[in-house]
This record gives C-alpha cells, structure tokens and sequence, in this order.
C-alpha cells in the first residue's frame, strides 16, 4: 500500500507533467504575436498556477528528504 505523502508526491508529479506539455503547447501558440489583455492575464495565471504546483512538489519531496526522479 502506498503512503499518503508518496500519493501526493505521485499526484502533484502527474499534474506538474500536464501541466509543462501544456506550457509547451501555449508557449508554441502564442509566439510571435500581440496578445490580448484577457490573453495575459490567463497567461498569467497559468504561469502562477504551474510555479505552484512545483513549489507543492519540491515541499513534499523535502518532507520526505527524498530526491527529484523525474527526468529533466
């Protein structure tokens, strides 16, 4: 059975991965062009939403002094 902070670890791990392909994808969309104020702040957002979730995921990590096995 896996323990509650593995289960985190594992969860936050999946989103931060859905959320770096979808980083990639907006990133790709928006190049080279003027955006829209209702376009930066959703941009905004995903940034501060994507930096989140990484922090969560670093904390968990240093809760259980383990390291970072994903791959960069």
């Amino acid at each position: 059975m896996i323990d509650r902070s593995s289960y985190k670890k594992l969860i936050l791990n999946d989103i931060q991965e859905k959320l770096d392909y979808l980083k990639k994808h907006i990133d790709d969309d928006l190049k080279g062009r003027e955006l829209t104020k209702f376009e930066k702040r959703t941009f905004k957002m995903f940034n501060d939403i994507h930096e989140l979730n990484n922090v969560l995921y670093w904390e968990a990590l240093d809760r259980n002094n383990q390291t970072d096995t994903r791959e960069l």
